[in-house]
Parts: structure tokens; sequence; C-alpha cells
């Protein structure tokens, strides 16, 4: 985990960023996110996300 920041939306809800380093193994990323899906958790990749990436 490089990074790590929340933001409430309301009493009961918070937007989380994470930031982490994968070691670059073919599909690592697709089972992180998909892996936290199944948990329940909605996932948002930024990996494209040039705005993103400036700021972690």
């Amino acid at each position: 985990m490089t990074e790590f920041n929340y933001r409430y939306t309301d009493g009961s809800d918070a937007q989380i960023f994470v930031g982490v380093q994968t070691s670059g193994v073919e599909g690592e990323r697709v089972q992180l996110v998909e892996g936290l899906e199944e948990q329940g958790y909605p996932v948002m990749d930024l990996t494209d996300n040039e705005v993103a990436k400036l700021h972690v």
C-alpha cells in the first residue's frame, strides 16, 4: 500500500482512496479488483487516470 486516505460523504459512508503497488505479474491487478468486489466493495480502478497519478 502506497497511500491511504478517506473522505466522509455522509454520516454512514466514506470514500476511500488506496494506492497499491503491484509486482507487475500478469493479471495481478485484475485479481485484486475482483477480490475486493467479491467482498462487496465498490472499486474504481484509476490505473490509467493521469490526474490521480499526479496526486499519489
